[in-house]
């Protein structure tokens, strides 16, 4: 699912999988998960490898996203002390890599089902031993 942020004034599509992780490999001989592990420090979030998963991300959305380099150069504003840029970038590739599976008509119907008839359950055991609850 291709998502658009915007970090440092820029708006970037972005797609996360198996492509993103190709691609972050292809272009810095790296290992995406093993360099996320390690920007995450105790002393902040280390943004080169951010901003080079983001990168990766927006490869997997449109192919024809110039190499790194030329890509960074793309961004007029650019402030390091903008911690929402970080902020931006983390949410983005959490919504993209762990996003849970949504729910199907069915499977939401019968949760709700599920909990309605478990609620008269308890009504019925409350009546049963007579604790009505209305």
């Amino acid at each position: 699912m291709v998502r658009e942020i915007e970090i440092y004034g820029k708006r970037v599509a972005v797609a996360g999988g198996p492509l993103a992780v190709w691609a972050y490999w292809r272009e810095f001989d790296s290992d995406l998960w093993a360099d996320l592990r390690a920007a995450n420090t105790d002393d902040g979030p280390i943004l080169a490898v951010w901003l080079q998963v983001v990168w990766a991300m927006a490869k997997a959305a449109d192919e024809a996203t110039p190499e790194f380099g030329k890509w960074l150069g793309s961004f007029e504003e650019f402030d390091l002390g903008d911690v929402t840029a970080v902020a931006v970038m983390d949410q983005a590739f959490f919504a993209a890599f762990f996003r849970r599976r949504q729910a199907s008509r069915a499977e939401r119907a019968r949760r709700a089902i599920g909990r309605w008839l478990e609620s008269i359950a308890q009504r019925l055991s409350g009546a049963a031993d007579g604790d009505v609850a209305r």
